[in-house]
């Protein structure tokens, strides 16, 4: 995870389309100060990403489907200074609604409207 060593240990991510958690277990064993919101559709993944980290840590996993028109509503935090979306769009079906709803909803984080 390359990408991991360009990112401030202070930097608040969003991770969209999580999985099990491989990522978020990564940050906490670097010891990532920053907020991190991780996202899945998938509740059995987001279980095993649960497991993946300590009991005392402030990440937050949240079940959401990126197809569905409001799934950037009401985050539990608001302000990212990186989106992460690995191996994300290839599982959404479809062709225009779908990212077309992904698109929207990164680009209102982005700007602050969520």
């Amino acid at each position: 995870m390359r990408i991991l060593d360009e990112i401030s240990s202070q930097a608040n991510i969003l991770d969209l389309g999580c999985g099990n958690g491989e990522l978020a277990k990564e940050l906490s064993s670097r010891g990532h100060q920053g907020s991190y919101l991780g996202m899945d559709s998938n509740a059995e993944f987001l279980i095993l990403a649960r497991r993946k980290l300590p009991d005392e840590t402030s990440f937050q996993l949240i079940e959401r489907d990126l197809t569905e028109p409001d799934w950037d509503q009401e985050l539990p935090i608001t302000s990212f200074d990186v989106i992460l979306a690995f191996s994300v769009l290839h599982h959404i079906p479809g062709t225009q609604l779908p990212i077309s709803s992904f698109r929207r909803g990164v680009f209102s984080i982005l700007s602050g409207n969520s």
